[in-house]
């Protein structure tokens, strides 16, 4: 892109070459292309995974704000972790968000709560509903969110929950640290 860019920016300066057509049109029609082309590599490969969990899942979230009632909490501060396993948590956020907002009806709130006491971590999905909603819902998005659970098992050696209420879907997700604790020095 940078080069077609270059390359059109050259042929511009050249009144002969330049012809008819307005470059500056040119040149926004290509700005508009790399903008989107960012839009799509931001999408598929949130720029924090490799930061932090929770810079990653508030990069990922922003596009649902507008489609779900979202309320997130998220820390500040969060230990490196395996760039897979951050992946596979967004995935299954965004999975489950998908899910969502293609379902009827919508849910009233949705909350996404990521904490860390010690070296335990969670992740806990709440969605609430104002009124019960049919069981069918409830089996069409854990049929669909289960892959990513089990496979969530297997990286972290953690667990999940998966818990139904009456207006109400949770999904709790709890694993350890990734890196080894020093241990104590023996006296």
């Amino acid at each position: 892109m940078f080069t077609v860019r270059r390359q059109m920016e050259l042929s511009c300066l050249t009144p002969a070459e330049a012809g008819e057509h307005c470059c500056g049109q040119h040149l926004t029609e290509l700005e508009k292309i790399y903008d989107q082309l960012e839009q799509l590599s931001s999408h598929l490969y949130s720029p924090y995974l490799e930061d932090s969990l929770p810079l990653a899942l508030e990069h990922a979230l922003q596009p649902w704000h507008s489609q779900l009632p979202l309320h997130c909490q998220l820390p500040s501060q969060w230990e490196m972790e395996p760039i897979e396993q951050n992946r596979l948590l967004i995935s299954f956020t965004q999975s489950l968000l998908t899910q969502l907002t293609q379902t009827t009806p919508q849910p009233h709130r949705c909350d996404i709560v990521l904490t860390q006491t010690g070296h335990a971590k969670q992740l806990r999905y709440q969605i609430t509903y104002d009124f019960r909603p049919a069981p069918e819902l409830w089996q069409a998005l854990s049929t669909q969110l289960d892959p990513f659970l089990k496979t969530f098992q297997i990286f972290t050696g953690g667990d999940y929950e998966q818990r139904l209420h009456p207006q109400e879907f949770d999904w709790v997700l709890d694993w350890g640290s990734s890196f080894p604790v020093p241990a104590a020095p023996s006296h």
